[in-house]
């Protein structure tokens, strides 16, 4: 309906790569899922496609958002534990999660 889009256009703003409604607070879901489809960098695609399929629902910066996170990019990689078929580890990641994006610099916060 008409007052839905309206109502759209104004309750985020306008995005201002693309001048289409925002879906979130400083969150295009268009122009973010461009930004993210430049990461995918894996290496697998049923991994890339799983994070692609993902990142293109993601409406705000509050819903789940998964990227691919290169090794390169992690501190500090402690072993935790082993099971299965897969061993567990924790690092801290230098880029941290994403927040909102700064469209001037399209970086993200």
């Amino acid at each position: 309906m008409m007052n839905d889009k309206i109502t759209e256009e104004f309750e985020y703003g306008l995005c201002p790569e693309c001048n289409q409604p925002n879906t979130g607070s400083n969150w295009c879901q268009n122009c973010n899922y461009k930004r993210f489809q430049q990461d995918l960098t894996s290496g697998n695609e049923l991994i890339d496609r799983f994070i692609h399929d993902v990142q293109l629902k993601a409406r705000n910066s509050f819903e789940i958002i998964i990227e691919w996170i290169p090794y390169n990019r992690l501190r500090n990689i402690q072993y935790l534990a082993q099971g299965g078929s897969s061993t567990i580890y924790k690092a801290i990641w230098l880029d941290g999660f994403i927040g909102k994006w700064n469209n001037d610099k399209q970086l993200k916060k």
